[in-house]
Parts: C-alpha cells; sequence; structure tokens
C-alpha cells in the first residue's frame, strides 16, 4: 500500500498528538512543523500529499498561508485541510476562499479526520493516475517516462526531449492558455538557484520549438512578460476533420 506523506502545521503539541493518533492506521507518514516557517523549509525540501494546517500559528495567519499555496504551481495541488479550534463561519468561509479542501472543527472525534484524510488522498491518487499522459493538439506527453510525442505524417515521433525541456514544455502544456511569466517558469524550474539566468530560459525554448517542429508555434512569447502554450487552429482543424 502507498504510503502518503502529509505536513502537519500546527504549535499544540497536544493536536498534533491526537492527530497522529487519529491517522495511526492510516497508510500515511506525518511530518510536523510548528510554525509557518518550519513549515515553508519542509516544503522546499520534500514533496507532500495533503497539508493539514492550524488557522492560527504563532508567526502567521494559516488562511493567508494557505492562499499563497495556492499561487504557487508546485504546491497548489496539494490538498489543504484545516483542523482548528476556531468554529464560526467567517474562518471557514475565509479558509475555502483562500482555497482549502476541507475544514474540521476542535475536538473532533478520530475516525471523521481518518475518513476525511482518506478521501482526500483516495482523489488524490485518481487525478494522479489521470494526469500520467497530457494531450495537447498533435502532442502527447508521457509523464512518468518524461517523454513527448507529435503526430508526423501520420505517426508518433518521440522528440527526445532534455529533463528540462520537458519540465518547460509540461508546466506549460498542462497549463494550455495561462501566461507564465519568466520569473516563474525560473523558480518553478530551477528553483532559487541564483546562478540561473534568463538567458538559460531562452536557450531551453528555443531548443524545444525546433524539436517540436511544427508544434513548436503552440509555444508562444508573450512580450515582456513570458511564454504561453496554445493549440493552433491548423492543429485544431486537422483533429476535427
Amino acid at each position: 500500500m502507498q504510503q502518503h506523506q502529509i505536513l502537519l502545521i500546527e504549535e499544540s503539541t497536544e493536536s498534533q498528538l491526537v492527530v497522529k493518533q487519529s491517522l495511526s492506521a492510516s497508510p500515511c507518514s506525518i511530518v510536523i512543523a510548528e510554525n509557518l516557517n518550519v513549515a515553508l523549509s519542509k516544503l522546499e525540501k520534500g514533496t507532500f500529499d495533503l497539508i493539514i494546517l492550524d488557522v492560527s500559528l504563532p508567526d502567521g495567519d494559516g488562511i493567508a498561508f494557505c492562499g499563497q499555496l495556492q499561487s504557487s504551481e508546485r504546491h497548489r495541488h496539494v490538498p489543504v485541510l484545516f483542523v482548528s479550534r476556531k468554529a464560526e463561519i467567517a474562518f471557514k468561509c475565509k479558509a475555502f476562499l483562500s482555497g482549502a479542501d476541507d475544514y474540521i472543527v476542535e475536538p473532533f472525534e478520530p475516525l471523521e479526520l481518518k475518513a476525511r484524510v482518506e478521501a482526500r488522498l483516495q482523489k488524490l491518487g485518481q487525478r494522479r493516475t489521470d494526469d500520467t499522459t497530457v494531450k495537447r493538439g498533435h502532442l502527447t506527453l508521457n509523464v512518468p517516462f518524461q517523454k513527448a510525442f507529435i503526430l508526423e505524417a501520420g505517426a508518433q515521433l518521440d522528440v527526445g526531449l532534455t529533463p528540462i525541456e520537458f519540465k518547460i514544455l509540461y508546466m506549460l502544456a498542462r497549463n494550455e492558455g495561462r501566461v507564465f511569466s519568466r520569473a516563474e517558469l525560473l523558480a518553478e524550474i530551477w528553483g532559487s538557484d541564483p546562478k540561473v539566468l534568463e538567458h538559460n530560459l531562452y536557450t531551453h525554448v528555443y531548443a524545444l520549438r525546433r524539436k517540436l517542429l511544427g508544434v513548436g508555434s503552440c509555444i508562444q512569447s508573450v512580450p515582456r512578460v513570458g511564454y504561453r502554450f496554445v493549440v493552433s487552429a491548423d492543429q485544431l482543424n486537422q483533429m476535427l476533420n
């Protein structure tokens, strides 16, 4: 059975213990962060399947933090479940508007938390299965094998991308139509490495377009901003005919 990674952001040792005991029979490993600064460090170093978050933390607002996660391409798809003693409807509404997937008020029944967590993890697993292949016009991305194929002369041609080229293409194609700034792409692909310059991005995008042949025109430059992926009208017409 798959072991899921859960990040629990909670200051209270008592609440930490209650959550851990509630999920002791679930196929998951819980990593604890006592505050938001520690949580950010954990998120930078690891990958998590679910985040359990309190509303009030010693160094910030959990609801605002949830909103920040939604703006990150890396973390926006990670489900967030609030566990808090704040039962007011105003806090619940703010949490859901910030992007939360669920909200449970303490004290709670351990079986209820277990059921809610396992339901979120099950849906996440289904979504990841659906995301193993991304199809956009004449382009097909095989995510597990990090391969890209284009339809050329009636046959599927393996483009032969480098890992960096695949990451750029996957990020753009998966979010068709969305404009990514150069800064966003640099941060998501290369992280916070100060040695990475925009010239590196230009070079990889140029090589990517050449390898994609006619499909390369789907990667559009947005002046003074960055790039987006849009399936061309020609490809759409060919698919419809």
